[in-house]
């Protein structure tokens, strides 16, 4: 799906926008990125009052060009960034560190920030159930410290939907995933007895490192993390086929709710 990157504020040393979007949209072009900016310069960081973006943003419908991606540069005027963030609680914030053109396109384009995804992701069968079973939770932002909390997805429906109930494959790894990462990743409650429904989270303590290995669509930000070696070594251990992770989880969603929420941003 076709999405748009909007870039609001100012560099506190000048360059020229339409070079810099020039350089991004043909990094991106294939991914169905498009980048615009509302550039705002000296002396007062001003935005341009007539961009189209900006004023569907700003005074249009609370869900007003809702498919659009807010970045906001730290060189910004106090009046225009609080009408933005009166409609965009949650926009990707560039750090004041960045103060150059070729700061600004390295910074936008790394994996690190999950604004560009990696053109394909190719994981085996018990990674990618993996995965899947990660994207749900994210997506239905359910994560908790403890069993007492209500952001929990029913087993049912965490193995019996899309993504992690697409390949029969991948299905079947995740039954036994969910075995590995009980207590260790992911808090589980109920289905002991009665009536009561097994429900999973993700543990959050471990909410930051979960959110960057998906924005990287790597294991590597979970290494290192304490009492995750095991199961670590179990995914790593898969003999399945391959599956590309684009065509049946929709990456895209998930990132953009791993940007505004992983415990770090901001």
């Amino acid at each position: 799906m076709a999405r748009t990157i909007l870039i609001v504020g100012g560099l506190t040393i000048t360059c020229s926008a339409d070079a810099v979007l020039h350089r991004l949209n043909q990094r991106t072009a294939r991914d169905g990125i498009a980048w615009q900016w509302a550039k705002a310069d000296l002396p007062a960081y001003r935005l341009p009052p007539r961009h189209p973006l900006v004023n569907t943003i700003a005074y249009g419908p609370k869900d007003g060009a809702k498919d659009v991606t807010l970045v906001m540069l730290r060189c910004l005027n106090k009046d225009d960034r609080n009408r933005l963030l009166k409609k965009r609680r949650d926009p990707v914030l560039v750090p004041r560190t960045v103060t150059t053109d070729e700061e600004l396109i390295s910074w936008l384009l790394s994996s690190e920030n999950g604004l560009v995804p990696l053109r394909e992701w190719v994981a085996e069968a018990r990674e990618a159930a993996f995965f899947a079973i990660l994207a749900k939770l994210l997506k239905n932002k359910d994560w908790a410290n403890t069993i007492a909390n209500h952001n929990f997805t029913q087993e049912a429906d965490l193995l019996g939907q899309s993504p992690v109930n697409v390949h029969s494959e991948v299905r079947g790894e995740a039954s036994h995933l969910l075995d590995k990462m009980n207590g260790v990743l992911l808090p589980a409650k109920g289905g002991s007895q009665g009536n009561t429904k097994k429900e999973w989270a993700i543990h959050q303590p471990r909410l930051a490192a979960v959110m960057d290995a998906f924005l990287k669509q790597s294991l590597e930000p979970l290494q290192g993390q304490p009492g995750l070696d095991s199961l670590l070594a179990y995914i790593g251990s898969g003999k399945g086929r391959e599956f590309r992770l684009n065509e049946f989880v929709d990456v895209e969603r998930v990132r953009s709710v791993c940007r505004p929420e992983r415990p770090e941003a901001g």
